[in-house]
């Protein structure tokens, strides 16, 4: 049987097929040399062509533009959601809290628009604008100690009349205790000031 070396190409007439027989020119096993060419065959056929690893390297690249344009749309939808929670979880409730401030300083503004300027506190019975004048007036401010405080009244014209026990530190340093009325026009500004 003719036998031709698959290693050396040489051609063996005296070849039985038999499975160690061998080359005579280079010493190969024909069973051993076919089996290792098969598993060439076989490894090569696995192995992909160039043009198959461009195909799969450009399958890649555009599941990668895939991902890339998925996940540029979530930061995308994030960039905006996130500060429009913040916005309104945070700011929006400062807003609602500025305006109701607002609303009640306006309140309160419309409340003492509409209160006499001059009036009697309603803590402890005092007004502000004679005592502010007593306290620039006296030779010792310090000193003051308000006894008694009369009821606002409305005198002749826009003005205001209240009446005032105090007492404080004199020219000599002792303590005097005086009562009298002071006179303020409509804006507060104290005009006269009598001794009863």
């Amino acid at each position: 049987m003719l036998k031709t070396c698959q290693k050396c190409h040489h051609p063996n007439p005296s070849s039985t097929g038999a499975e160690f027989d061998a080359c005579p020119e280079c010493g190969a096993i024909y069973s051993r040399v076919d089996a290792a060419q098969a598993t060439q065959a076989a490894a090569r056929a696995s192995t992909p062509t160039n043009l198959e690893r461009v195909r799969a390297a450009k399958a890649d690249e555009r599941q990668r533009k895939t991902l890339r344009w998925q996940y540029g749309i979530i930061l995308a939808c994030l960039a905006v959601a996130i500060p429009n929670w913040i916005y309104h979880e945070i700011w929006g409730a400062y807003a609602q809290q500025r305006k109701s401030e607002r609303t009640a300083r306006a309140a309160d503004a419309a409340r003492a628009a509409a209160a006499p300027v001059v009036s009697n506190s309603a803590w402890n019975g005092s007004v502000l604008q004679v005592e502010q004048y007593l306290k620039r007036h006296l030779k010792d401010p310090s000193s003051l100690e308000v006894i008694e405080w009369g009821n606002v009244v409305s005198g002749p014209g826009n003005d205001f009349m209240v009446r005032v026990k105090y007492r404080a530190k004199n020219s000599f340093g002792g303590y005097a205790i005086e009562q009298k009325v002071f006179r303020l026009d409509a804006n507060g500004a104290v005009r006269g000031v009598s001794d009863i």
